[in-house]
């Protein structure tokens, strides 16, 4: 018999997906573009999530690249 996962621990796992999403999304679209084009609206688009998701777990476009160069 398993033993099901805490509440919290499910949500810690959708927020890492979707933490991951908007780098990988970042990452994406900037081989197609330019930093400098890309928009918190693009980068929510393309990840799948809101705006609002995004701005939970970054404070700007700058902290996911940030995330993306260290």
């Amino acid at each position: 018999m398993t033993a099901e996962p805490a509440p919290t621990d499910l949500r810690r796992s959708r927020g890492d997906r979707q933490r991951d999403a908007i780098v990988a999304a970042v990452r994406e679209l900037l081989q197609e573009r330019s930093f400098a084009d890309l928009s918190v609206s693009t980068i929510s688009e393309r990840a799948g999530v809101a705006r609002s998701g995004f701005y939970f777990y970054f404070d700007s476009k700058y902290a996911v690249l940030a995330v993306i160069v260290a």
